[in-house]
């Protein structure tokens, strides 16, 4: 076997080991890593604790999660425009992403609370569309006002 043969064989480094947590498992895997002093696994837990609560399908187009490992491509939208309520009108609460050090630096039982009753779950081309309709909204508004504006010779 030639040294080339032996590094051909040899798993890349840069290459991720690929991990699949199913939604009948992922509770059992990802509750005693809510535990953990790791602020990116703590956070992967609360997403894929939350992703089970909110029964592990899209909002809209109701597609299944089907690796709740990765997360990367599934959105917590929030039902209140970040742009428009920092604090959520139906809890009270100041808004902050379910993502990053917005989950690690708050208590679990704030970002639980938050992520259960002022977020949705959406997959990715839904939060996608959704960004692109409220988008043209605001820009349509926007618009309104000003040829409003211009009528009136404010």
């Amino acid at each position: 076997m030639s040294l080339a043969d032996y590094y051909q064989r040899l798993p890349s480094p840069y290459e991720p080991v690929r991990i699949v947590v199913r939604k009948e498992n992922a509770r059992a895997f990802f509750t005693p890593r809510l535990a953990w002093r790791n602020p990116r696994m703590r956070t992967k837990a609360v997403r894929a604790l939350l992703m089970l609560y909110h029964g592990g399908r899209c909002n809209y187009c109701k597609r299944e999660v089907d690796n709740y490992w990765d997360t990367y491509r599934w959105h917590f939208d929030h039902l209140h425009d970040l742009q428009d309520y920092d604090v959520s009108p139906t809890t009270g609460i100041r808004q902050f992403r379910i993502s990053g050090n917005d989950c690690a630096n708050r208590s679990l039982e704030l970002v639980f609370r938050h992520g259960r009753e002022d977020v949705q779950l959406l997959c990715k081309d839904c939060h996608y569309h959704k960004n692109v309709r409220t988008h043209a909204d605001r820009q349509a508004y926007a618009g309104a006002v000003v040829r409003t504006r211009d009528i009136l010779g404010l």
